[in-house]
């Protein structure tokens, strides 16, 4: 037509594959593209639509199984992404790469794996592609991001073929840390039946268990105590998980922690202990909780202050009426001499 359309592209677009074959026989161009000078083939508009019949004709006809578009998707590719199964088993069987990177730089097992489709994941895996292939930006594996995402089905698939299961990315986190991260239960427990180290920490010095912690992933958290992740684990500002869930108010989290032995008494490096953090960002239940497992109440920073003095001067006054019942001493000072009475005077509380 005037924009260059053939007949054969669009019969191939609306997946009309008897036209497909008729057009074929008589001559039609197998590989040529949409528009004068354009991309698209009628390869790849059948696979990105999932006809894949047309797609198996076009291929029997001799059409390349791995001529890509203007941007450097591949037919292949773009199946991985749209989940057309029947399409690449065509393309797999005409000689389609499976390490192709296309434009993300990305391999089409990463892109199956992405987006959950394990029957392409599948796929990929019985032609052989490379299970521990790393996308060029974040050196991510197909594990990796298929844990981030919470298909299950697909890290299991990757597994039980012998991927990597802690080969990490660019900044040290590996497939369980993410899937803790993103409170991917599921996801967890299969690395970790798979053997996933429960003490690999990314370059920040935080574990899988560390960062379940500090977003709420309970599930996660409980999974990894089970596997002996180390409860006291102390990130390089010397925090655990259980400052992190206290700060955060994730108390049934610290709940959890705590009858795992975690120590309601650990210090940061500076001097903050769980108690501290929760009565600082006003986290009454996670105080509860500290102080029921036996949280010392006068523990000070090296400035004179305790866990009444913050929630005093922070406002948090279900904190420090706790304390107060609990026997915290009113009377303790900070190093200029400030009382928590002083404090919350001096904050309006």
């Amino acid at each position: 037509d005037a924009k260059g359309m053939t007949a054969l592209y669009a019969a191939c677009q609306m997946g009309h594959a008897d036209v497909v074959s008729l057009l074929l026989s008589h001559g039609a161009q197998a590989d040529r593209p949409n528009q004068s000078g354009g991309s698209v083939t009628p390869l790849l508009i059948s696979c990105s639509n999932g006809h894949h019949k047309c797609a198996a004709a076009l291929l029997e006809a001799g059409a390349d199984a791995n001529k890509a578009d203007a941007s450097g998707y591949s037919p292949l590719y773009i199946c991985c992404g749209k989940g057309h199964a029947e399409c690449m088993k065509a393309l797999l069987a005409h000689g389609a790469a499976t390490e192709d990177l296309g434009a993300r730089a990305a391999s089409p097992l990463y892109v199956g794996a992405q987006y959950g489709h394990a029957e392409c994941v599948a796929l990929l895996i019985g032609a052989g592609a490379s299970l521990n292939a790393q996308e060029r930006e974040h050196r991510q594996t197909a594990l990796y991001t298929t844990c981030w995402r919470g298909h299950a089905k697909c890290a299991a698939l990757l597994l039980a073929a012998k991927a990597s299961v802690d080969l990490p990315e660019a900044t040290g986190a590996t497939p369980l840390y993410v899937a803790a991260q993103h409170a991917r239960a599921q996801c967890v427990a299969t690395l970790l039946e798979a053997g996933a180290d429960v003490r690999k920490a990314d370059r920040a010095g935080f574990t899988p268990l560390y960062v379940a912690c500090a977003h709420n992933a309970l599930e996660c958290a409980k999974l990894l105590i089970i596997a002996r992740a180390p409860v006291g684990a102390v990130t390089p500002s010397g925090a655990t998980p259980l400052h992190v869930a206290c700060q955060e108010g994730h108390a049934e989290v610290a709940r959890v922690l705590l009858a795992a032995g975690s120590s309601p008494n650990a210090t940061d490096r500076s001097g903050c202990t769980p108690l501290y953090l929760a009565c600082l960002y006003r986290r009454p239940e996670c105080a509860a909780s500290l102080v029921a497992a036996g949280a010392r109440l006068d523990l000070a920073r090296a400035n004179g202050a305790t866990a009444l003095h913050v929630a005093c001067e922070t406002g948090a006054a279900d904190c420090a009426a706790l304390l107060l019942a609990s026997r915290a001493s009113p009377d303790v000072t900070l190093a200029d001499g400030a009382t928590p009475l002083f404090l919350a005077s001096t904050e309006g509380h």
